[in-house]
């Protein structure tokens, strides 16, 4: 019972998010007084009281409750937000501090990769040169210097990878800790709070081991940031990248990882776990990715598996070297060196990929029904191989 009122409430969330999307093309002055929504809200709620003992029209009915919620909801909200942070002064503070831990790496290491080493740590596309910007954009890789959840949910994957030698509680907490000093480091605006949000939901999930958990939690967090700012559901890709890349890691690259853990003959499990990661997410942030800039990057798998195994190290060693060097001074500008080559491997292996032809694909006409025909089939491949996947584990444990 408390699974199907879990699946029940879950799909009450999307009906909202659904309402809220609607609301961008059904745009209503008044919605309290027209008279076509109060119709349908009193027959909702007179089909839910008078079938109360019937669970399937009673869900009916709050699920066309919610989804005109969402519908009006965007229409107060509007392009505004439900509240606005407060000002701190520890949030002076931490930009203050932003500020001596990008200008310690500019000091310490050469062009580009000092604002490259930064950039990786605290997000900042635009301290990347223009060429640059436009090889990572080309690769298929300009997410690594995104504040947002598709790169942070990534590198805390393969760091949690690194994790499993300890209890799951002691990986759970090291994580945690992790993401709570990213966030601090990074700031508090809204794409640091998603990307903190869904990086330690994927520690739930790793946390209890079920997938099929975290599924509600998602809807959940999702419908709790709409709510807060409706415009961001259509509006702030960020928004949509964030969720896609962690749908893809937390129920495709599982299965990935399942079908090529053969290779480990031949490669460490640490980079079977990345190319898995990798592809997990690439297959559901593409027809995004399509229908707001018509661009394909064919190679994009092929150099986020070549250079993601580095990256976790980098930000941790560049965020324990940013904050020592930073507080110390000129004395410690010598430790910087030590990201040189990781940076230099990050920047020769972007540049040689986006030189080769066919590296970037132009596609001028992408519609967005064939982007919701694209997550449907994902959807349905995906479904179809945990299906499967459940009956094999299930025909083990009765043999």
């Amino acid at each position: 019972m408390l699974t199907h009122r879990a699946t029940y409430l879950m799909i009450a969330e999307i009906c909202f998010l659904v309402g809220v999307a609607l609301g961008e093309w059904l745009i209503i002055s008044q919605p309290f007084s027209h008279p076509i929504l109060g119709w349908f809200a009193l027959s909702a709620v007179a089909l839910a009281f008078h079938f109360n003992d019937r669970r399937e029209v009673m869900w009916l009915s709050i699920f066309v409750l919610t989804l005109l919620a969402g519908l009006i909801w965007r229409n107060l909200i509007g392009e505004g937000s439900l509240w606005q942070m407060p000002h701190f002064s520890l949030l002076d503070q931490l930009a203050s501090f932003r500020e001596q831990f990008v200008s310690y790496f500019a000091r310490a290491l050469p062009p580009p990769f000092g604002n490259l080493v930064s950039s990786i740590v605290i997000g900042g596309r635009g301290l990347l040169s223009p060429t640059l910007r436009n090889q990572f954009i080309v690769t298929g890789t300009l997410h690594l210097f995104a504040v947002s959840g598709y790169n942070v949910t990534i590198v805390l994957k393969i760091f949690a990878d690194w994790l499993r030698w300890l209890s799951p509680k002691l990986g759970f907490l090291a994580g945690s800790l992790i993401i709570v000093a990213f966030a601090a480091l990074v700031g508090g605006q809204a794409s640091v709070v998603r990307a903190a949000i869904l990086a330690w939901l994927l520690l739930v999930a790793r946390l209890i081991g079920r997938q099929g958990t975290i599924l509600p939690l998602t809807a959940l967090a999702a419908t709790l940031m709409v709510i807060h700012k409706p415009s961001i559901l259509l509006h702030d890709i960020g928004f949509q990248l964030s969720f896609a890349a962690f749908l893809g890691l937390v129920y495709i690259s599982p299965l990935i990882e399942e079908k090529i853990a053969k290779l480990e003959r031949w490669m460490p499990k640490s980079f079977i776990s990345t190319a898995a990661a990798t592809v997990g997410a690439q297959m559901v942030v593409l027809p995004l990715l399509l229908g707001h800039f018509g661009q394909l990057t064919p190679l994009s798998p092929i150099v986020n598996f070549l250079v993601l195994p580095i990256v976790p190290v980098m930000t941790i060693a560049a965020l324990v070297i940013g904050i020592v060097g930073s507080l110390a001074g000129q004395i410690l500008l010598p430790l910087a060196y030590l990201l040189y080559p990781l940076a230099w491997y990050l920047v020769s292996v972007t540049e040689w990929f986006a030189k080769l032809p066919g590296s970037q694909i132009k596609i001028e006409q992408w519609p967005w029904w064939l982007t919701l025909v694209a997550y449907l089939a994902i959807y349905l491949i995906v479904s179809h191989f945990w299906k499967a996947r459940q009956n094999v584990h299930s025909s083990a444990h009765q043999t």
